[in-house]
């Protein structure tokens, strides 16, 4: 076990978003919020051109974390969460037009692909006096390693590990793999405790922290409407050249206009239906949330209606 430093960013010059470091991805998560603080979009409605920016960001994010996440000791890119590095992503977007998942592409030195895994269980717990704890354990796939030791299965998160030798994140003894978990704390700019979060999923996980860190803090939905709403996903790291696949999974309800006007910008797009909880639970993950108000320190909560988990306050 390590009890390692958290990694963090501020967004939108309102909040300061804790993830957990490499070898987690929530460098993922950190570098497309830092792009998306300089992209010229209006983060405060949901439009379609928000989401576009949103995806694009993402993309880069993926493309940077798949060639540098890797085991802690081995880990050496913090400069990719400079200012530098965050303008220059949002230089990339195209306000108008899908362009990253092809940039990507021929950017490439991403290693091997790295497969999706779902099996995971998430707690977020605030007591009365602002401590709070987000938790996620997953076997990452079902069984895990199909390994049972002392009645328990054994995880399998070694299967994301790359076998080319010149990648920071090759097998090897004693080493840690590129792994998926991220619990999420957001505080203030005095660390007072704002939210904490998780969106289960494999590689939706850093998806869902930037969508509800935008339905949250930028958009202003409590936590239940930010799970409720209308997610997107792209899928695994399913190619030698860092890319992610190319079909965004999106939620019917966005709405028909919505969807046709996100496919304009140049999005393939793959609807998951709206009565299919269980699709839709598999496509964009579960989302557990809870807010702490920063005037009263009023806790509010809310919980996936895709999943079986709930919000209790006790």
């Amino acid at each position: 076990t390590l009890f390692t430093e958290p990694i963090s960013v501020r967004f939108l010059n309102k909040v300061v978003v804790w993830e957990h470091a490499p070898n987690a991805a929530g460098l993922v998560v950190l570098l497309a919020l830092n792009t998306l603080n300089y992209v010229d979009v209006d983060f405060t409605v949901l439009t379609p051109r928000l989401a576009h920016v949103a995806v694009e960001a993402l993309r880069y994010a993926f493309a940077d974390g798949r060639r540098v996440v890797c085991d802690p000791e081995t880990f050496a890119a913090a400069d990719l969460l400079s200012e530098t590095h965050a303008k220059h992503r949002a230089a990339c977007i195209d306000l108008d037009k899908a362009t990253a998942y092809e940039r990507v592409k021929a950017e490439g030195g991403g290693g091997e692909g790295l497969s999706w895994g779902t099996d995971t269980v998430s707690f977020q717990v605030v007591d009365s006096r602002g401590r709070a704890v987000s938790a996620v354990n997953s076997t990452y796939m079902p069984f895990g390693s199909k390994i049972v030791a002392h009645g328990f299965t054994l995880q399998n998160r070694g299967f994301n590990f790359s076998l080319d030798p010149a990648h920071p994140n090759c097998v090897g003894p004693g080493k840690r793999p590129y792994h998926t978990i991220l619990p999420c704390l957001v505080t203030d700019a005095a660390g007072n405790l704002l939210a904490t979060l998780t969106n289960m999923g494999g590689f939706m996980q850093p998806q869902g922290h930037v969508q509800h860190l935008i339905n949250l803090f930028a958009r202003g939905l409590d936590p239940q409407a930010s799970v409720d709403a209308p997610r997107f996903c792209f899928k695994q790291l399913d190619h030698d050249d860092a890319a992610m696949a190319e079909t965004v999974q999106v939620e019917a309800h966005y709405g028909d206009d919505f969807l046709r006007q996100l496919a304009a910008f140049g999005h393939r797009l793959d609807v998951v239906p709206f009565h299919d909880s269980y699709a839709r639970g598999n496509a964009v993950g579960k989302a557990q949330i809870v807010s702490v108000c920063p005037r009263t320190g009023v806790l509010v909560a809310g919980s996936d209606p895709r999943a079986d988990g709930c919000a209790l306050g006790f």
